[in-house]
This record gives C-alpha cells, sequence and structure tokens, in this order.
C-alpha cells in the first residue's frame, strides 16, 4: 500500500498521546528515556490468567515484565516501558495512530529481536540448522526450525518469553475466541509466498488494513530506536538504564505486542491485529542485517 493511501477511518486511534516525550523525537534516530517517575513501575505487576479451555494465557501487562529475582529484571523491564513510550511517539502523526501500521512495526522489532537474540547464543548445533536463501536480486533470507522457536516457544521455553504465546494470549484476552486463533503454518507460509514479490512482508489481511510502510522500512527506521531501549544507553543522558540481556530481547518484544494487540481493540479486530503483528515479526526474522543499510528503492 502507498504511504500516502488514506487509511480507514476506524483504524484511527483518536486522541492516543504518547507519553511526555520532548521534541528530540523528531530526529529520526533518536530515541529517549522514560524519567525517573517511572521509576515505580520497576516492580513486577505483571498478572496472567490461565484460561481452563486450552492453556493459552490471558496476559495483561502495566509495563512489565515478569522476572523476579533475576539480575535482568529491573533493565528489562525499563527496556520495555522505554520501548513501549518511543514506538507510540514514533507512530503518532498529529496526535493520532494508524493502529495497522503500529502493530507491524512492533511485529518488525519482535521478529527482527528474535533472530538476533539466536545468534548471540552461538550454539552451534542450532546455527548448523540455519539455512540463507538468497533470491534473484540478491537478497539474502534466514530459515530454519531454531528461528521458528525462538518466535513460537516450545517445551523447553517459558511462555512468557516467546512472541507466539504471548501475542495470542494479548488476542484472546481482547476477545478473541481460541478457536479463531490463526494457524501458524499459513501464517509462516504466507509470508515464504510474499518474499521476492511486490507484496513482499506484508500482511495477508484486507487491503483496507494493510500498513503504511513495508516493514522492512518500518524495521529500518525503528531498529536504532530498539536497539537504545535494550542497551539503555540514550544520547544526552548522563543516567544508564542498564543493559537488558540478549536473552530476553524476545520476552521484552513479546510483552510489547501482547499490549498492542490489546490496545487497538477499540479499533481493530484481534484476529487481525494478531496476522498483521505476527506475519510482519515472521517476515522480519527472515532479513539479513545487511538490509537495514541498503537504501530502500525508488
Amino acid at each position: 500500500m502507498r504511504a500516502d493511501a488514506a487509511p480507514a477511518p476506524n483504524n484511527i486511534m483518536e486522541g492516543f498521546v504518547p507519553a511526555p516525550i520532548q521534541s528530540s523525537m523528531q530526529c529520526k534516530l533518536r530515541a529517549v528515556p522514560v524519567h525517573q517517575q517511572e521509576d515505580r513501575y520497576v516492580q513486577s505487576l505483571f498478572r496472567q490468567e490461565e484460561s481452563a479451555a486450552t492453556g493459552v494465557r490471558q496476559r495483561r501487562t502495566t509495563r512489565q515484565i515478569s522476572l523476579v529475582g533475576h539480575p535482568d529484571e529491573v533493565a528489562c523491564n525499563f527496556a520495555f516501558s522505554h520501548l513501549v513510550h518511543n514506538l507510540r511517539a514514533r507512530m503518532t502523526i498529529d496526535g493520532r495512530i494508524h493502529a495497522e501500521t503500529y502493530l507491524a512495526a512492533g511485529g518488525v522489532i519482535a521478529g527482527f529481536a528474535a533472530q538476533r537474540a539466536l545468534f548471540a547464543t552461538n550454539n552451534s548445533e542450532a546455527l548448523r540448522q540455519m539455512h540463507i536463501v538468497t533470491t534473484q536480486a540478491g537478497d539474502k533470507y534466514f530459515y530454519g526450525d531454531p528461528l521458528n522457536t525462538m518466535l513460537l516457544g516450545g517445551p523447553d521455553v517459558p511462555a512468557n518469553e516467546r512472541l507466539w504465546p504471548l501475542a495470542a494470549g494479548g488476542a484472546v484476552a481482547a476477545g478473541l475466541a481460541q478457536d479463531r486463533l490463526p494457524r501458524v503454518e499459513d501464517m509462516f507460509a504466507h509470508v515464504a509466498k510474499s518474499i521476492g514479490t511486490e507484496n513482499e512482508g506484508l500482511p495477508s489481511v484486507s487491503p483496507k488494513n494493510v500498513p503504511h510502510l513495508s516493514p522492512k522500512e518500518l524495521l529500518r527506521q525503528l531498529w536504532p530506536v530498539a536497539m537504545t531501549c535494550f542497551t539503555g544507553r540514550f544520547p544526552a543522558e548522563a543516567r544508564e538504564y542498564g543493559i537488558a540481556s540478549t536473552h530476553f530481547w524476545p520476552a521484552i518484544t513479546g510483552h510489547l505486542a501482547n499490549a498492542q494487540i490489546q490496545e487497538v481493540r477499540p479499533v481493530l479486530d484481534p484476529q487481525t491485529s494478531l496476522v498483521i503483528l505476527m506475519e510482519t515479526a515472521i517476515y522480519a526474522s527472515k532479513l539479513d542485517l545487511a538490509a537495514l543499510d541498503t537504501p530502500p528503492s525508488a
């Protein structure tokens, strides 16, 4: 969809004002911290409910990630709060946010964070299972079960550390019946088919619900902001908020996704929200880091 295409009126969140972040947000690659008033949110106030039907956890967050007693708890919660506020601010135009583009922004950050977390493990056995696919245009994409597991989780991975359980839980909490959750296989297949086409990376939703920017362009613009939030070091800010371990980047971005889906519920149904977020995440998880340094085509 063209960037100048008119959004559907019901997909604009009126009056959605970000936290008090100053004009420095106008600088394209600059992120700003959530200041000292956020300190009170460092405590783990994360709550979850277990669904009796299938065990899908319905997650509601108040800007916290539950890592009670873990050394990274404070840094991860600061990273989460900073990412929430900076993403909202970056997506806000004239006091409004286009819901689909906002979800796609969270999706690409989550997907790429999962990839970087996998590669940071230096797990030789897992990395041997990864494959690189190169298109006729010379673009490279990563495939492999270890990468999928970083997004979907597994029997040995806590559900609150992976995107799919958290995002699906957010959709259920927003009112989606569990038997209407999209099939993971269908979303992966759609992303694979889109690569190399003019609709590369765009989610399988109605044309009126397509994000206003391509997933690759969203990632190009927002990944530097995400990295600033993860490292806890902000320009012109003396305080350092701590470095969130790469191991927990999927958890941080998964909780962001959970919150986003519930947040846009007044203007977008949770099934559509979940598809947008997951398919853009799947796509971004496959991107080569070098692609972010390549200027967009005219």
